[in-house]
């Protein structure tokens, strides 16, 4: 260290400088590192130039308006300032990482990324959360390559969303077969995400009310209407129990009558009496 320097230093300690001479003298005097708003005691010595202070008095985020947090806080000074001269140094997320995506997904890294690290799932689930298909149930346990299957850099954006673009074997293996009594494969119609085994066809009471009126509560499976294995088909008088003679009488002034299931719901199409 230069004497010149030390007495700049002892001069700076004792207050009879300001900053702005500082920044003026590290302009014209030749500082390494370019113009600074700090001075050179903020990381420096009078024992030395190196090594530096610890821990640095220099409030990164303050100062450069780049916080040093989670990932990039365990990252050396010359991991990103290549230069001494501190202010050659891009703060892109591009300028230090390769986009391994190749601008399908665009280059605001920050949409899926934080710097807690690549594979932040928090965010991720946001994200999600906004798009065609949510990460809930089973698929937020899921590894992002079990969906993503695409080689890169598509693996994101080719993507299908439809529950039968991943399950259609699941579809074809169903009991009862859902390929031979027309099940539609909008799967989400009858399953959620949690489980196969939770099936609930909800729009069941737009054709007959299950869910709600005087047969909400009194099945258990969907075989006690749809007995035999047919969907397509159904039974009232499986659950009914009334003798065909009890019935006779009952509907004896009732022109057309039938003991059978479809009059039975022409008749009584939501299930009162």
């Amino acid at each position: 260290m230069t004497r010149r320097t030390g007495l700049l230093l002892a001069l700076l300690a004792l207050g009879f400088l300001a900053i702005p001479a500082v920044e003026e003298a590290q302009e014209t005097g030749g500082n390494p590192h370019g113009p600074l708003r700090v001075g050179c005691e903020h990381c420096h010595s009078p024992q030395g130039w190196t090594p530096l202070r610890k821990p640095l008095p220099f409030d990164h985020g303050r100062e450069t308006g780049f916080p040093l947090v989670k990932s990039h806080k365990g990252v050396s000074c010359v991991g990103c300032h290549r230069d001494l001269r501190f202010a050659h140094v891009a703060t892109a997320c591009a300028d230090c990482h390769e986009n391994v995506h190749q601008g399908t997904l665009g280059f605001n890294c920050e949409q899926c990324h934080t710097p807690q690290g690549w594979r932040d799932r928090q965010r991720i689930f946001e994200i999600h959360a906004a798009s065609l298909l949510p990460l809930t149930g089973a698929h937020a346990t899921l590894d992002c390559e079990a969906c993503h299957r695409q080689p890169p850099p598509f693996e994101h954006a080719a993507t299908p969303v439809n529950c039968v673009d991943c399950h259609l074997q699941d579809y074809l293996r169903a009991r009862p077969d859902h390929q031979r009594l027309g099940f539609p494969q909008t799967c989400d119609q009858c399953h959620d995400t949690s489980d196969f085994a939770n099936a609930t066809f909800r729009d069941h009471d737009r054709l007959f009310p299950i869910f709600s009126g005087t047969h909400q509560g009194v099945w258990d499976t969907c075989t006690d209407c749809h007995t035999g294995g047919n969907f397509q088909s159904f039974s009232c008088l499986s659950c009914h129990e009334h003798r065909r003679s009890e019935m006779d009488d009952e509907h004896d002034d009732v022109r057309g009558y039938r003991y059978e299931s479809n009059a039975c719901l022409s008749c009584h199409p939501t299930g009162r009496e």
